[in-house]
Parts: structure tokens; C-alpha cells; sequence
């Protein structure tokens, strides 16, 4: 149905450069990325450059910008914005500023309703990221590849099952190292992966379903689990949860809510108990997707990461092996033999390996491999 898009660069598939692909997407409905800020205004300048950047991409795909400043007293936050305001040049970005605080689900409802009444898909982006090119476009082309599709998030480095690499070291990574890893992860995945939920860092929400289901609960209070409500509510009516798996957004992670009066801790606390309530089904269907075959393949693709001289690492557990012979030592040995001779260069070999047995099996010197203590910490 329509237009698919073929990104250059990167094999068959995947992200590369948002200007090299000037196809507009194959579908009519404008959007509206909204971000809602309070206080922490060093969040403002990354996130409004990244916007910036890619002003062509957004314009392509139809897709304006609202920023809302959701504490208005806050006078450093103040001036962020307006110079933003001042320097979008071809960005469509609006300001809001709330009279009072109202919260992270009553600054978004408003936006929401406005989106509706303007009859606007809705991307909801957290303070603390940083877009990177091609995701607006993918995630907006994926969103329509299924009419069922009511929600789609991108990659990142750090947004829980959006995660990818899946590695728990991944939310310390700079925004470029991020996506290089994601880069090369995302190159073996399918361009839609469906999910169980999405995840609010960065959320697209199919304007129809917002006139149709509502907008977010405000028994969610300051946020945590509202996205997933809305989820859960329309999953019951048959809509889905998608993952753009070719789209990038970084996520800081842990700042959106730093400032609030309540911690993170006490929010998901009391607002899983709602959840979880309304919605029995939903920590099963998690569980699921967490012990599907496809989850834990995602959780392997960190192994594909390259070293600084471009290659990849293979690991032979030889763990097992004593000081002595017999048949399965023999197999793997001449395993590593044939591994060293016929494997291609960029395969950096490994050995988990005791030195004694090591040494007994006269290993040393074969080309290309190295022995790994097997008690070492690295991956």
C-alpha cells in the first residue's frame, strides 16, 4: 500500500540520511511532535538542534513541533524557549506556555485535544532526547504499513524494550556511539517489530484513536504508565503496539521527572497498582514478549558490535576442556582449526580456555586466535 522506502547505506535496509530520501510518505495526515518541558532548561538547546536539523524531513512528513513550558515561573526556561522561538528558521514550532503547572498528562491532554480537533496523528517526545535523522520519517511511515498500527516508538539506547543493543550499558552511551551501535544492531532486524506496548520517550498516536478512546487518564497524576493504559485500552478494541525498528531517538532517561515533587519510585509504584488493575492481562503479555524467541535473538545482536579496527568477535566456550583427551576435545579442536584457516579476517577468535588445558591441547599459535581467561569481566 503505497510507498515504501529503501534507505541507501546501510545493506538492504535501515536508517541512513533523512535528505537522501525525498519520497513523500503515502499517507495524507499531518502530525504534531510535542514536547512538554519543566524547568531543566539545559534540556532545551540539544533537542530543539536535532529538531532543527532535520526542519526538511519534518516538513516533508508533514509534521510540525509544540514545545510547552510547563513551569512558567521558571525564568531560564523562559528564555530557552523564546530562543528557540527566535532561531527555528523553516522549523514549524509553536510555544506553549501554561498560565500555571499543570503537569506532565494535563500539558499533554491539552496538546492531545488539539491534535484530535485538528485531526493530527500525535508524536510525544520526552524533554531528554535527541532526534536523529530519517526516525520522524520512519516512524510515520510504519505507522500506516498496518492500519491496525494505532502506536509506534523508534529505537534507542535507553528506553526499556525499545532498547537496542538490549545492553544494560547502553544508557550511558553518547548520543553518536549510541547510534552506531543501533546502527549496526537494527541492519538484521525486520523494519516493524509488534510489541505487547509502546514506550512514551517517543510515542506516535494515531489521531483516530485518541477521538475515539480518549486521551491519557489523569489518575496517572505526574506520569509513569499512562501510555500503557492508553495501550491496554486500545489493544481491547483491537489495535496494536509497533516498534520502528530502522528509527533512532537517544534518551537520556531518568531527568523528564527529576525536578518533581514525587520520586520515580513512588510514581511507578502506585501507578502499576492501577495498571495492573485495570489490566490483568498486561504483565503477562510483557512476560511473553520477554521470553519470545525474537526478544532474546534482540538481546544476541550486541555480539555484532565491531571493535576500533572493525572487527567482530567470535567466542569458543572450551571451558570444559582438562589436561587430558578425548573425543568432544577432539571435535572442537578441530573446529578452531578450521575456524582459523577458513573464517574471513574481520573475525577476531577467542578462546574461553584454562592455560593448563590451553597448553596441554597445544593450542598456541594458531592464527588469528586468542585464549580469554575464562574468570575475565569482559563481554
Amino acid at each position: 500500500r503505497g510507498v515504501v522506502s529503501v534507505y541507501p547505506g546501510h545493506g538492504s535496509k535501515g536508517p541512513a540520511n533523512a535528505e537522501q530520501t525525498t519520497r513523500r510518505l503515502p499517507h495524507p495526515i499531518p502530525a504534531c511532535i510535542i514536547v512538554s518541558f519543566y524547568r531543566q532548561p539545559e534540556l532545551v538547546p540539544p533537542l530543539f538542534r536535532s529538531l532543527l536539523a532535520i526542519r526538511r524531513e519534518l516538513k516533508l512528513a508533514k509534521t510540525r513541533v509544540l514545545f510547552i513550558n510547563d513551569s512558567p515561573e521558571d525564568a531560564a526556561l523562559a528564555r530557552e524557549l523564546r530562543a528557540c522561538s527566535e532561531a527555528r528558521d523553516e522549523l514549524a514550532l509553536d510555544v506553549w506556555t501554561n498560565e500555571r503547572n499543570l503537569g506532565f498528562l494535563g500539558s499533554v491532554n491539552r496538546a492531545l485535544e488539539a491534535c484530535v480537533a485538528r485531526r493530527e496523528d500525535a508524536i510525544l517526545l520526552n524533554s531528554d532526547t535527541i532526534v536523529f535523522p530519517g526516525a520522524i520519517k520512519e516512524l510515520r511511515a510504519v505507522a500506516y504499513t498496518d492500519p491496525l498500527i494505532g502506536f509506534v516508538s523508534p529505537r534507542s539506547n535507553n528506553a526499556t524494550i525499545c532498547t537496542l543493543p538490549a545492553s544494560s550499558g547502553n544508557a550511558l552511551l553518547t548520543p553518536e556511539e549510541g547510534y552506531r551501535r543501533f546502527r549496526e544492531a537494527s541492519a538484521a532486524l525486520p523494519r516493524v517489530s509488534y510489541a505487547p506496548t509502546a514506550v512514551g520517550f517517543c510515542l506516535h498516536i494515531k489521531w483516530p484513536l485518541l477521538s475515539e478512546l480518549g486521551l491519557f487518564d489523569p489518575l496517572y497524576g505526574r506520569g509513569y504508565n499512562e501510555e500503557n493504559d492508553l495501550i491496554m485500552r486500545a489493544n481491547r478494541s483491537g489495535y496494536r503496539a509497533a516498534l520502528a525498528n530502522w528509527a533512532f531517538v537517544w534518551h537520556e532517561g531518568e531527568t523528564s521527572f527529576s525536578k518533581s515533587r514525587e520520586t520515580r519510585d513512588v510514581l511507578e509504584e502506585r501507578n502499576a497498582r492501577i495498571l495492573g488493575e485495570r489490566y490483568p492481562e498486561y504483565a503477562g503479555l510483557v512476560a511473553e514478549y520477554l521470553s519470545s524467541p525474537e526478544y532474546r535473538a534482540e538481546a544476541l545482536l550486541d555480539g555484532l558490535r565491531t571493535d576500533d579496527a572493525g572487527k567482530r568477535g567470535i567466542a569458543f566456550d572450551f571451558t570444559s576442556f582438562g589436561t587430558y583427551h578425548n573425543g568432544t576435545f577432539e571435535a572442537g579442536k578441530r573446529l578452531l582449526a578450521a575456524a582459523s584457516r577458513a573464517w574471513p579476517a574481520n573475525l577476531r577468535i577467542q578462546v574461553l580456555m584454562g592455560v593448563e588445558a590451553w597448553q596441554f591441547h597445544e593450542r598456541e599459535g594458531l592464527p588469528g586466535v586468542t585464549r580469554v581467561e575464562p574468570a575475565a569481566e569482559q563481554r
